[in-house]
């Protein structure tokens, strides 16, 4: 099929998606009560997020007139997609897509369950829906588990591939969509850090609109290009080239891949977020470090928490708990930099509620929050457990630090080398570079790169000047 014609059956493909909805042929958005299987239906912003049986993607965002993947109505050319054993594994349907879809090693993903939407659509208790597929006769399974908190502008994906055989089994598990930004069906790409995004053209109503493919798994590689080189790059079963043709206005699709290997018996997962944003909304990143080299008993020491924005817009953050490690104590009047003021304590919870801004990035360059506290550490010498921080906001989706071991030893406390006494440095443990790690729960994630490492250090910088990152 020639691009020409591609193109003329994707229009036709467009008019129709439009046309259902002027008639009413698509249905009318319900409760999450009531949504039937493979819907996750809420009060938005996300308002629905539709998964097919063989692992479609769709998603209707409120206030816009068209869905988030081409095309409007039916299933979205978006869905999961792994290559395994010379086949690539997929959706029955991938509208536009036949440049992948009608080679002779694509084989449609096996429908073998799927759940209603269950959950309240909170942090702790998101909307979740659950479909499983099977893959031809690899004997591997694939379960996705998507969850959702209402009033956020992403969603989670978390993809499991299963091997009941008895060898272990190398896979490329595939994330991709081909985009449709509501001013134009043709922007621009743009790549940050890790994640990959669809951005609107230069000259829409809201330039900065993205939708955004968040790896949390990492060894993850992306794709950014006209959608049919999306599809074309996957039929080849081998993992996207990290390239974006971020500067050309073409139309466009995105996609991340993993290489993985599912041991025998076992599995073997990838997770990501996809967010939609209007203004360029990111997920915030979270890191946190000790303050010490060492951590010497009845000594004072402190943690370090930075929050990263690499979006184009400020993001409130309005709660933020430390747990602390057994036995550790927080030093009253201790909490300086871009936050002041004690916490409240309870136990070993620190807890600031407030309002607290973290600046939108500038020229690529991350807005950054970060303050620091000193604690003292307990009398008995050993393993004190780990230091845990949550950070949340309204709306806000939160790639939340990785836990930061403590361990108490006896001896003077020696500041991390080329750090300045009482100014903050990264505990390596808190930043695993290159990627976001996924954490133990079902929704947390937990991140840690190199780009968060500087971050902590030029935060740290501003907190030995006493001065606050400026508002950009």
């Amino acid at each position: 099929m020639t691009t020409s014609m591609r193109r003329s059956g994707r229009r036709a493909l467009q008019v129709l998606g439009l046309a259902a909805l002027v008639t009413g042929a698509v249905l009318p958005l319900q409760s999450a009560a009531a949504a039937p299987a493979g819907v996750i239906a809420s009060a938005g912003p996300l308002t629905q997020i539709t998964t097919s049986p063989t692992l479609n993607c769709q998603v209707t965002r409120a206030d816009d007139q068209q869905s988030e993947w081409f095309p409007t109505g039916g299933d979205g050319a978006c869905g999961t997609f792994v290559a395994v054993d010379g086949a690539v594994f997929g959706p029955a349907d991938l509208p536009a897509g036949g440049v992948l879809t009608g080679t002779p090693q694509y084989v449609v993903s096996t429908p073998v369950s799927q759940t209603a939407a269950t959950g309240a659509g909170t942090e702790t208790d998101p909307l979740t829906l659950v479909t499983v597929v099977g893959l031809g006769d690899t004997g591997l399974t694939v379960t996705q588990t998507d969850r959702y908190v209402v009033g956020a502008e992403a969603y989670r994906t978390d993809v499991v591939v299963a091997n009941p055989g008895p060898g272990a089994v190398d896979a490329v598990v595939y994330r991709a969509g081909d985009c449709y930004l509501q001013d134009s069906d043709s922007g621009r790409g743009t790549v940050t850090g890790t994640a990959v995004a669809c951005r609107a053209g230069a000259a829409a109503d809201e330039p900065d609109r993205i939708e955004q493919l968040y790896p949390l798994t990492p060894g993850s590689s992306h794709l950014e290009g006209a959608y049919d080189d999306v599809w074309t790059a996957i039929a080849t079963g081998l993992p996207f080239p990290d390239t974006c043709l971020c500067d050309e206005e073409i139309d466009n699709g995105v996609g991340l891949s993993w290489p993985v290997t599912v041991p025998s018996g076992g599995t073997a997962r990838v997770a990501h977020y996809t967010t939609f944003s209007p203004l360029g909304a990111s997920p915030l990143e979270v890191s946190q470090g000790l303050l010490t080299q060492d951590v010497v008993a009845d000594g004072e020491g402190g943690f370090v928490i930075t929050i990263r924005n690499t979006g184009a817009v400020p993001q409130t953050v309005t709660s933020i708990v430390d747990t602390l490690p057994a036995g550790f104590t927080y030093r009253s009047a201790s909490t300086s930099g871009d936050l002041r003021g004690d916490p409240s304590v309870a136990g070993q919870d620190l807890t600031w509620l407030g309002s607290f801004v973290v600046p939108e990035a500038d020229a690529g360059v991350p807005g950054v929050f970060t303050f620091r506290f000193s604690t003292v550490a307990p009398a008995l010498v050993g393993d004190a457990g780990p230091n845990r921080v949550v950070v949340s906001g309204p709306g806000v989706t939160v790639v939340q630090a990785v836990d930061v071991p403590v361990t108490v030893v006896a001896g003077v406390a020696v500041p991390t080398p080329g750090v300045p006494v009482g100014v903050a440095a990264p505990n390596p443990a808190a930043a695993p570079a290159p990627a976001p790690q996924l954490a133990a729960t079902g929704v947390s994630t937990a991140a840690g790169t190199g780009a968060g490492v500087l971050a902590v250090l030029l935060g740290s910088v501003c907190l030995l000047l006493g001065r606050r990152p400026a508002a950009r």
